[in-house]
């Protein structure tokens, strides 16, 4: 009685020491999933919105900044989809599918930031710029109507400081 007490014990403590699978259902479990795809790039989520069903996480190491498009799982956790990175200080601009909806998120890593101009080219026309103030989470547009079109992103600072 007394080995199979100990048995049982030692397993327990073994599940519980044992580091578990990462599922994404924290944050800190889909940075440990950007983690392991590269050992080198030492990613930190600084923002996470929803968008659909999906989570968008601002990413950013000491060198890069990225976005990360973690689908949802049936165990309740998130699967790295997609992610999209630049170097540090570049306008981070990502084309990516959610929920069936194709999307343009953006996103710059900079402080005092002000506001962001975005100008959409479809089709040869070019659309009436957006200018959006600037929150923590990434920019989302939708995709615009058409076959053809192109994107530009402008942002600026508080100090007059234009970011292409």
């Amino acid at each position: 009685f007394i080995i199979v007490i100990a048995v049982i014990c030692c397993v327990i403590a073994t599940i519980l020491l044992l580091p578990g699978e990462e599922n994404g259902a924290t944050k800190e479990s889909r940075e440990a999933i950007l983690q392991d795809l590269d050992k080198n790039i030492a990613w930190q989520i600084s923002s996470e919105i929803m968008v659909g069903n999906s989570m968008v996480s601002t990413i950013y190491s000491t060198d890069k900044d990225g976005l990360a498009i973690f689908a949802p799982q049936q165990n309740g956790g998130y699967e790295l989809d997609n992610i999209h990175y630049v170097d540090k200080g570049e306008i981070v601009i990502a084309h990516a599918l959610i929920d069936q909806i194709w999307y343009d998120l953006i996103w710059l890593d900079q402080p005092d930031l002000l506001y962001a101009e975005i100008m959409y080219t479809v089709d040869g026309w070019q659309a009436e710029p957006l200018q959006l103030a600037i929150k923590d989470p990434p920019i989302l547009c939708q995709l615009p109507p058409g076959d053809d079109y192109s994107l530009e992103v402008r942002y600026y600072d508080i100090h007059g400081n234009v970011y292409e």
